[in-house]
């Protein structure tokens, strides 16, 4: 139904953060998200006035309610995107610790999204990344590779997508798909 894109390198390299995935970095992905497959972003934004952090909060106590509420935006995305079919591009990830909070057919906690009204989502992780950390993930399929041709890139982007080398495409579709592939 939809390819999503997401480039959490440039959320580093914007925010000038440790290379950990932060609220306001999570949440400006997730409004990205919902721009690409056309769902309004203000419950997220609106989300973060949940988010009281009080000057007397010690560190760990803000770091706890920061990750609290984006256990609770993960949901309400998994809510939002529950019975569609989703290929996520996660770009130039930092941490593979991070593709969790992506993963939306699961909750925080580890339990399954169920939903007896609907079918699941049936979402795709499609992961770049430099690092060179042992990346564990449900469904994982590791390829470590030189650079790609601009063709090689094309042809696998779509093979990985469950779509064949080759798909059958409209010229929109085509020029966000080229576009994907020369970002990542």
């Amino acid at each position: 139904d939809y390819i999503c894109w997401v480039n959490l390198g440039k959320q580093f390299n914007m925010k000038k953060f440790l290379p950990k995935l932060q609220f306001s970095m999570y949440l400006d992905c997730l409004e990205k998200i919902c721009h690409q497959i056309g769902l309004h972003t203000s419950e997220f934004r609106s989300e973060a006035s949940y988010l009281y952090l009080n000057p007397a909060d010690s560190i760990l106590q803000k770091s706890a309610k920061e990750v609290k509420a984006m256990e609770e935006a993960k949901i309400r995305m998994s809510r939002f995107l529950h019975g569609n079919r989703i290929l996520l591009i996660l770009d130039d990830v930092w941490d593979n610790s991070d593709c969790d909070w992506f993963d939306f057919n699961f909750f925080p906690d580890g339990t399954y999204f169920q939903d007896s009204r609907t079918s699941r989502t049936d979402l795709v992780l499609f992961v770049t990344t430099r690092t060179d950390d042992d990346f564990r993930f449900p469904g994982l399929v590791n390829i470590n590779m030189n650079l790609l041709s601009e063709e090689q890139a094309f042809s696998l982007f779509f093979m990985e997508a469950g779509a064949g080398p080759s798909p059958q495409l409209s010229s929109s579709d085509y020029a966000l798909a080229l576009d994907i592939v020369r970002k990542c």
